[in-house]
């Protein structure tokens, strides 16, 4: 995906500003330890509305972009 802009990438897979955990575990390939090792170092930011959680649709961009992947190794 080394062309894809931001905005394109939210037409394409016509998402919302945030998205629910599961749905960004599936786009991004990672499973429920994964996420949330992201999620504990900072990586992924967790959105709570009441019970709910979410996840703005930037950080899905960047862990798709390999962004956050540089940062957790290094």
């Amino acid at each position: 995906m080394p062309d894809l802009t931001f905005a394109d990438f939210v037409k394409l897979y016509s998402l919302p500003p945030n998205v629910t955990v599961r749905h960004f575990k599936e786009l991004a390939g990672i499973g429920h330890t994964r996420f949330y090792e992201l999620a504990k170092q900072g990586q992924i930011r967790l959105l709570k509305n009441g019970r709910s959680t979410s996840v703005p649709v930037e950080d899905l961009f960047s862990v798709l972009r390999g962004g956050l992947n540089a940062r957790v190794a290094a």
